[in-house]
């Protein structure tokens, strides 16, 4: 027992030891990962975190920038990429600790957001599987992570990035699939798309909070989804309990027959079953739920 106790002691130590040793490292948020696009602009910001106080240093396409961490933790700083060459580079962050994000590529960023729409991927689209084959475009990149709602705007969104190529295009939005190939087609140059559809969304959720509080429809409509939302659960019980009663009341409970052959084999027999002519009430034709 006391072996045990030591050995959680020490794993806790060390685990607190690590979590302190971490807290001090510069570190970036998932958009700037390896594979990335970056836009080609006079003003491109890259941000992170590290310990307040942290003189942090970014440097891609043999431009270079660095600031001092404020009290905030998180840091900023403005690279000039607008005549800067496609890539592939390394992008490099370094304070006490050096990260490189490799595959780097200068170009143009597009986003995708919206609905069900523009999530919908391009393996469930017309002739996509004749797309997916010649789909090699390693100069075409998309960034795409799981939903994540969230009430405030947030600096670190989880995703990663996947270079155009028949074993990755087939989960892509097909509408920036689609877009990114004719951008590139026509500019000639790297594109990427970051992927933030979802489907069943309501519009209030694209706009920012300062636009719909300005508008009195949009403010009421995004209180009434917040009400939706909180509820939504406990609707959800009460949902069951009161569709259970229903189908008791009614004699509809679903109770299927002990034995599934009787009626299901393909050789069952149906000789004793009657025709009904379709659409019809199920007790118009003489029909009734049994137990």
């Amino acid at each position: 027992m006391k072996n045990s106790l030591l050995a959680f002691a020490i794993g806790l130590v060390a685990a607190i030891a690590t979590e302190v040793r971490l807290a001090g490292e510069v570190s970036l948020p998932p958009i700037f990962s390896d594979h990335m696009v970056f836009q080609r602009a006079e003003h491109v910001a890259v941000w992170g975190w590290a310990d307040p106080g942290e003189v942090v240093r970014v440097t891609v396409a043999r431009q270079s920038a660095q600031t001092t961490t404020p009290d905030s933790g998180r840091w900023t700083v403005d690279l000039a990429l607008m005549t800067s060459e496609r890539g592939p580079h390394v992008m490099i962050a370094e304070g006490r600790n050096r990260l490189e994000v490799k595959d780097v590529l200068i170009g143009e960023v597009w986003m995708t957001a919206g609905q069900s729409n523009m999530e919908l991927p391009l393996q469930q689209c017309t002739r996509s599987a004749e797309e997916i084959r010649g789909a090699n475009f390693p100069e075409i990149r998309l960034f795409r992570g799981p939903h994540a709602p969230a009430r405030q705007p947030q600096s670190k969104r989880e995703g990663h990035w996947v270079v155009a190529a028949p074993a990755t295009v087939a989960g892509f939005s097909a509408v920036g699939y689609y877009f990114a190939k004719a951008l590139y087609a026509e500019l000639k140059i790297p594109i990427g798309i970051v992927d933030t559809s979802v489907g069943g969304t309501p519009v209030e959720t694209w706009i920012s909070q300062s636009a719909v509080d300005a508008v009195e429809s949009l403010r009421a409509g995004q209180a009434r989804f917040i009400r939706e939302v909180d509820s939504y659960p406990d609707r959800m019980r009460q949902f069951g309990i009161e569709f259970g009663n229903w189908l008791k009341a009614l004699e509809r409970e679903d109770k299927p027959a002990a034995d599934p052959k009787v009626f299901a084999e393909p050789k069952v027999d149906t000789t004793d079953w009657r025709t009904i002519r379709l659409p019809a009430k199920f007790a118009a034709v003489g029909c009734r739920m049994r137990a």
